[in-house]
């Protein structure tokens, strides 16, 4: 018998977001058990989640990329297989913003992590931006990731544009009907 997970005994960790979003799947029937689900947003070549997934094994690891570079995605299924990991899914070729809301259920994941999310200063790439700044009003984004968030769960996010972080905090210090306590280090 294969699960999802394998066909003909090799592992698939690539899924179509959009399949999720139609058949309403909830991730522990996508990874066939319930332990905590861990988000991490813009996966680039891998080396987080892979190391994550690889020294927490009792977590399941959902990765979403926009950029769907072919070599880094077959480079990093190539190690998840020879890893045996099964505690990972990846879904590429989609924004965040656009996937988050439809595949993930209200309290589902326990931990969201962004590192380096690009912060977009020119007018033609800002709307690819996860955080806008208040002169814009903010965006919905901050509540979106609050929403999925498990109660007592936890958002990462690592920047090194200090105006961008500011613009981070004000986004969920204001667009959480101030649910949130913010902490940020330098």
């Amino acid at each position: 018998s294969s699960s999802p997970v394998e066909e003909k005994g090799v592992l698939q960790p690539v899924i179509d977001w959009r399949v999720m979003a139609d058949t309403k799947m909830s991730w522990n029937e996508v990874f066939g058990n319930s332990r905590p689900i861990v988000l991490e947003i813009g996966f680039g070549k891998g080396e987080f989640i892979l190391e994550q997934a690889r020294t927490h094994p009792g977590k399941n690891y959902v990765g979403i990329e926009l950029l769907d570079s072919q070599d880094e995605i077959k480079s990093l299924v190539d190690q998840i297989r020879r890893r045996s990991l099964r505690n990972i899914r990846l879904i590429y070729n989609v924004q965040a913003e656009v996937a988050v809301p439809q595949i993930f259920r209200d309290g589902e994941i326990e931990e969201i992590f962004i590192h380096f999310p690009p912060p977009f200063r020119k007018p033609s790439l800002f709307m690819l931006r996860f955080f806008w700044p208040k002169e814009r009003g903010g965006n919905a984004f901050a509540q979106r990731l609050y929403d999925v968030l498990a109660p007592g769960g936890g958002v990462h996010i690592v920047t090194d544009s200090i105006p961008y972080a500011g613009e981070i905090i004000w986004s969920f210090e204001n667009n959480i009907n101030g649910k949130v306590v913010v902490k940020s280090s330098a």
